[in-house]
């Protein structure tokens, strides 16, 4: 992670075009990522076994009527596209479908999709330069999708940008740029639960047009190293972060140690949010 302003901003335009929109970030160090893990494998087939079960009486039409794919699909359908979310969800409960097998923070981001019907990315936080934040696009911006390929986004979708530029948006995805490695050892998790244009049905983000809302964790000094995985959640929208965060801390769990910990039970594991105050902030133990 580059650059001295480690933070996460949003700006008026964003805030003005999505005013019920939230977004949530996840920031985590020391990670690994394999090619696979038992204990990983265990967590997937646990969640496939509970999405089956919980959505096996929900035809296309039941499940389309859940408020969070409800909202994402609108999304989805202003700019002439489907909800991949639900499509995959679709495939998993009535096809028989499995969650693919790929590397451990991907498998991991899909499972989070999947389990909190979300649209969540993913990105190598040592690629990033600070600030990072959300807007909306103008039309004439363009980034490298994951795929290689160039892509111009669509005016008024959201994406998120470093330094650098974009880095994912909703409707096209994550970049190239940032994409996670094999050798990734540090990651950044997005959640973006979206609503309707100017009236959007998730809990309004905190802060106010322009402000740095949300800090990052930093590296003075280096990298940082220490005998447990540093995990720091911050959030624009409390809601959406503390799903991801719990359900990613879950799923990696297994991997953690011969000890599973569950996200209450992991050091230094924190909710940071604010509230409509520009001034006032609140930190509480997730």
């Amino acid at each position: 992670m580059q650059g001295s302003e480690s933070t996460f901003t949003m700006s008026n335009a964003w805030r003005a075009t999505y005013p019920g929109a939230a977004v949530g970030i996840l920031a985590m160090d020391d990670v690994a990522n394999p090619e696979g893990h038992a204990g990983l494998e265990k967590r997937k087939d646990e969640l496939e076994r509970e999405l089956r079960a919980r959505f096996s009486d929900h035809d296309r039409a039941a499940l389309k009527s859940i408020p969070v794919i409800r909202a994402n699909s609108d999304y989805y359908k202003h700019f002439g596209k489907s909800y991949h979310v639900q499509l995959q969800l679709e495939s998993l409960v009535h096809k028989g479908k499995s969650i693919p097998r790929v590397a451990a923070l991907v498998e991991s981001m899909f499972m989070a999709e999947l389990k909190n019907q979300m649209l969540t990315a993913g990105h190598d936080l040592d690629a990033l330069e600070m600030p990072v934040g959300v807007d909306v696009a103008d039309g004439d911006e363009s980034y490298i999708r994951i795929n290689g390929q160039e892509q111009v986004m669509k005016p008024g979708d959201m994406m998120i940008s470093d330094a650098r530029g974009i880095i994912s948006s909703i409707v096209y995805g994550p970049d190239q740029r940032s994409r996670i490695m094999p050798e990734t050892r540090s990651v950044l998790f997005t959640v973006c639960p979206t609503g309707d244009r100017n009236r959007g049905r998730p809990p309004a983000p905190v802060g106010h047009p322009g402000e740095r809302l949300s800090r990052l964790p930093g590296r003075p000094n280096g990298r940082s190293r220490s005998p447990h995985r540093r995990v720091k959640p911050l959030a624009l929208g409390e809601t959406p972060a503390k799903q991801l965060a719990k359900t990613i801390l879950h799923i990696l769990g297994e991997m953690s140690s011969s000890h599973t910990r569950l996200p209450e039970e992991l050091p230094g594991v924190r909710l940071s949010c604010g509230n409509t105050h520009v001034n006032r902030r609140e930190e509480k133990e997730i």
